[in-house]
């Protein structure tokens, strides 16, 4: 029987210290774990790197079969992620942040869920009850329940986490959103609004309970962030008014 196709993106951004330590994590648990029932590529998504990320990349790219490297000029988690899914197609697509925060397992657990056709997309929630989330200070947890809070009484969103670098989609649903450039943010709104499209479209998504770790080596600045994320809540809501 042919093999799935299972393709995970990692976008990055100046990762020259963790790039080739965290891709063989995942390329192990890849072996030992997917390998028999799928065919599973992984693409490093540099989006704006002036750091030997690109260069590391490559050498990745050249010492396994399976892994590719892409690259925009410009910083942007958005325009990563949608280069990343149109040149590499696959039967599942997936992306979740370099630094691993949500536990390698849940990829397993998704593909199960995604196999069964039970919905288009799943969504890691740090925020659902049965989540587990280690080291995260109340900060980062207050400015992501209330945005969250913001997004759901805005668009009437039922998915619980849209911010969460964690998120598998089927082929169909994946391919109906990328077309029409119906997700035009390009920055780091890009995860939430793709939800928010996705919703819009009739589109399933399933919030799974993930084993979350915050870690000490991210580069959000949490309070920038909140200012872009707002004018972008701005945004999709006026164009969605304007299309509806």
């Amino acid at each position: 029987m042919k093999k799935k196709s299972l393709i995970i993106t990692i976008p990055v951004l100046n990762e020259e210290i963790s790039l080739v330590k965290q891709i063989n994590v995942l390329l192990d648990y890849i072996s030992k774990n997917l390998k028999e029932k799928y065919s599973v590529s992984v693409v490093i998504a540099n989006n704006g790197s002036n750091d030997l990320t690109q260069d590391l990349g490559k050498m990745l790219s050249k010492q396994h079969e399976n892994v590719y490297i892409i690259s925009t000029a410009e910083k942007g988690v958005g325009s990563a992620l949608k280069k990343s899914w149109q040149e590499y197609p696959g039967d599942i697509q997936g992306y979740m942040d370099l630094d691993f925060s949500t536990d390698l397992n849940h990829i397993s657990e998704t593909l199960t869920i995604l196999d069964n056709n039970e919905v288009d997309i799943v969504n890691g929630s740090r925020l659902s009850k049965a989540s587990r989330v280690h080291k995260r200070n109340i900060v980062r947890t207050l400015i992501s329940i209330a945005f969250n809070k913001i997004i759901s009484f805005v668009f009437n969103a039922k998915f619980k986490d849209g911010m969460c670098g964690f998120k598998f989609f089927q082929k169909k649903s994946l391919e109906s959103l990328l077309m029409n450039n119906s997700v035009q943010c390009n920055g780091w709104f890009f995860a939430t609004e793709f939800l928010v499209i996705a919703e819009n479209k009739g589109f399933t998504i399933l919030d799974l309970p993930i084993n979350w770790t915050d870690s000490s080596s991210s580069k959000v600045r949490i309070f920038q962030l909140s200012l872009e994320y707002l004018k972008e809540i701005y945004i999709l809501k006026r164009r969605l008014r304007y299309f509806s």
